[in-house]
C-alpha cells in the first residue's frame, strides 16, 4: 500500500474576517529563508513553526496581534487560502514569544 501526504485545499476566503472564540489565536505563517532570501523548499514538507499573529480569542491574555511566535508543528490547524496560510492555534501552544 503506498501512502500518499494529504493535501489540503486552498480556500477562496478571507479567514481575517472571522471572529475567533475563547483562547484561539490566527496565525500566518512564517517560512525562514536562507541568506539569498530564498525559502528552502523542504520547509513545504512539514508545518511551519513561527507566525505573526492575525487575530485573537477574546480569553487570549499574554499576545497582542502582530506578535512572533513560535509553536509546535503539530498543535494547529491549517488554513490555505490563495494569498497565504494560516494556523488557527490555543494560546497554551505558543513556547515563546518574540518582542
Amino acid at each position: 500500500m503506498v501512502k500518499t501526504k494529504t493535501q489540503i485545499p486552498k480556500l477562496d476566503l478571507d479567514i481575517t474576517k472571522f471572529t475567533f472564540l475563547k483562547d484561539l489565536l490566527l496565525v500566518k505563517s512564517i517560512r525562514a529563508k536562507d541568506p539569498n532570501g530564498l525559502i528552502d523548499p523542504q520547509q513545504y514538507e512539514d508545518k511551519p513553526e513561527f507566525g505573526e499573529v492575525i487575530k485573537l480569542g477574546d480569553q487570549v491574555s499574554n499576545i497582542k496581534v502582530g506578535d512572533t511566535i513560535r509553536f509546535g508543528k503539530y498543535s494547529s490547524e491549517t488554513i490555505r487560502t490563495k494569498g497565504a496560510d494560516y494556523f488557527i492555534i490555543h494560546e497554551e501552544d505558543v513556547s515563546a514569544v518574540m518582542k
